[in-house]
């Protein structure tokens, strides 16, 4: 029952208040089907209380509502809306005409998520070593950050903070006794299978938050928040900074300050599998500036990057280099003799109930492929929890 209900509360909600608008040219031409009141009622017998009539009349009166506003005078809607339990249509409107599903399909993906996963899964990150440190705290050779997916190690779990989720899992590391690391610090995102991008993303989006790399080991959304401010002077360069403040991320700089006057007009560009954004363009004096958040390549080393910084702070000294596992490097290394790893400490993420949450209501295009690698990787093996 709690998944029935989740599925009519949200998919109706979605409804009402977020209908997905597409050109006309993507329908193709069909009977367009019109059901009134009457019609509605020769659908499968269910006898609904008064209460429940009231109810269902001001659904439908509500997504009419919404349907006869001006501004989608000009666009194309789909709206279908069927009881779960007795399989009757509730309400309908152009329900044979093809849309693109677009962002629609995240409701289908967190519902699976919830009825395969439950409202209680935690994504777990773990720390691995060859063993445990020694009587003092030394670790002999890499220490390892293998992820499973969790999308939590960003600000908008943090109350806005880029570091908070890290600190976390480097106070852990600590508390468990690790002083000095003698090798490398290494993010291995080889859970998940596949290259780094999902299926039909449009290449002219992978320069932004909304278009990044999917990484079993993510970070901040695996993005960084670009803020460009004009300079002292007119003529003078802007001013360019990221959020987080990385050495991973080279800005090359091409912005110049014009008068109070003028209109900004920034230019961003990253390349692809590239941590170099080019910014052009003008910022006016005086002006607010620019802010956007352009997405990063090889999420998974500004993850360790960000641990290692975090650890350093708690007397954490770490000799090696930073690198990253990808599942490439799992399948070369598959026949190979590896050592025993241990695991030093883990950390998990909040309840699936709250991740589904800041899934969809901002539409988050990252955190629902990583809940559909999760749900591949939980297939045919127990539900609670991904295991590596």
């Amino acid at each position: 029952m709690y998944l029935k209900s989740f599925y009519r509360g949200l998919f109706v909600q979605f409804l009402v208040v977020s209908l997905w608008l597409v050109p006309t040219a993507v329908a193709q031409q069909q009977r367009e089907r019109r059901v009134d009141v009457a019609e509605q009622s020769r659908q499968p017998a269910e006898t609904p209380s008064n209460s429940d009539s009231q109810s269902l009349g001001e659904l439908r009166s509500r997504i009419q509502e919404v349907l006869d506003r001006p501004e989608l005078a000009s666009a194309l809607t789909g709206v279908k809306v069927a009881s779960l339990d007795s399989g009757r249509v509730l309400f309908e409107h152009n329900a044979d005409k093809l849309l693109r599903p677009a962002s629609n399909m995240k409701l289908y993906t967190v519902a699976a998520a919830l009825d395969r996963l439950g409202p209680d899964f935690q994504f777990k990150t773990s720390v691995y070593a060859g063993s445990r440190p020694d009587a003092t705290g030394r670790i002999h050779g890499n220490l390892t950050i293998f992820g499973r997916g969790d999308p939590t190690f960003a600000t908008r779990f943090n109350n806005g903070d880029y570091f908070k989720g890290i600190d976390a899992l480097a106070q852990r590391i600590a508390s468990a006794g690790v002083k000095h690391i003698d090798g490398d610090l290494v993010g291995d995102e080889s859970f998940f299978d596949g290259p780094p991008f999902g299926d039909g993303w449009s290449w002219d989006d992978l320069t932004w938050y909304y278009g990044a790399e999917i990484s079993a080991l993510s970070v901040n959304d695996n993005s960084v928040d670009l803020v460009v401010k004009p300079g002292r002077t007119i003529g003078a360069p802007g001013v360019i900074t990221t959020g987080p403040a990385t050495s991973l991320v080279s800005i090359v700089n091409h912005t110049v300050t014009t008068a109070p006057s003028t209109r900004n007009d920034i230019n961003v560009y990253r390349p692809l599998g590239e941590n170099v954004i080019e910014v052009s363009g003008s910022v006016a004096l005086e002006s607010p500036g620019y802010n956007g958040s352009v997405a990063i390549s090889h999420p998974a080393l500004l993850f360790v990057s960000l641990l290692k910084a975090a650890l350093i702070k708690r007397g954490v000294k770490v000799v090696g280099n930073l690198r990253i596992r990808d599942y490439r490097d799992r399948l070369v290394a598959s026949g190979a003799k590896t050592t025993p790893q241990v695991e030093i400490t883990s950390i998990d993420s909040p309840p699936f109930s709250l991740i589904a949450a800041q899934t969809l209501k901002p539409s988050q295009n990252l955190y629902t492929e990583l809940i559909l690698r999760a749900l591949g990787k939980a297939a045919g093996s127990t539900p609670q929890r991904a295991n590596k």
